[in-house]
């Protein structure tokens, strides 16, 4: 065997070295990424429409004040919150609420319930809910940061059934959801 041949043999088996060590260390990033994402998925917030206490207001109606809750591991650093009550024909669109911006440091902690807001019905809305002539909803949207500092929202739209805000047929991405 004389130089040209050994140096295209090594030549040969060098480049098929570097593509093997290439494809493993391909395999390792991917196998990083995905841990990543799988870490950030099960450690980050996920912040929740919860319910609404109801306090009946004189003979005026009602406030309702939302409660949020955080089921994932890890706080949620809330930045803004929108939230409305009101009739309408067809569900509104929960981004539709005004938005009000959160004081720094407002924050949900892991498995922690997070009364925020109130909302108010009238008397007429809710004898018009319990004689089935109208439909209210309530309805909005919280924004929060999570420890990875990436932004998060979770927006909702509940029907008042003259006892509780339920879901029901509201299941649509546009009118219940996350990021």
């Amino acid at each position: 065997m004389n130089f040209e041949e050994r140096i295209a043999d090594y030549t040969l088996w060098l480049t098929i070295s570097t593509g093997v060590l290439a494809l493993v260390t391909f395999g390792l990033v991917y196998m990083a990424y995905r841990q990543e994402r799988h870490f950030v998925r099960t450690e980050r917030p996920y912040v929740f429409f919860g319910d609404a206490k109801q306090e009946k207001r004189g003979v005026s109606g009602y406030d309702f004040f939302p409660v949020f809750v955080n089921t994932g591991k890890t706080p949620a650093i809330v930045t803004g919150i929108r939230l409305r009550i009101g009739e309408a024909i067809e569900p509104p669109i929960p981004q539709t609420a005004e938005l009000r911006r959160m004081p720094q440091g407002a924050y949900i902690g892991a498995n922690q319930p997070w009364p925020r807001g109130k909302v108010a019905l009238t008397l007429a809305q809710h004898q018009a809910v319990v004689a089935k002539t109208a439909k209210v909803f309530l309805y909005g949207e919280i924004i929060y940061t999570d420890i990875f500092k990436k932004e998060r929202r979770t927006w909702f739209c509940r029907t008042w059934n003259g006892k509780q805000f339920v879901l029901g047929d509201l299941t649509s991405e546009d009118l219940n959801g996350f990021t």
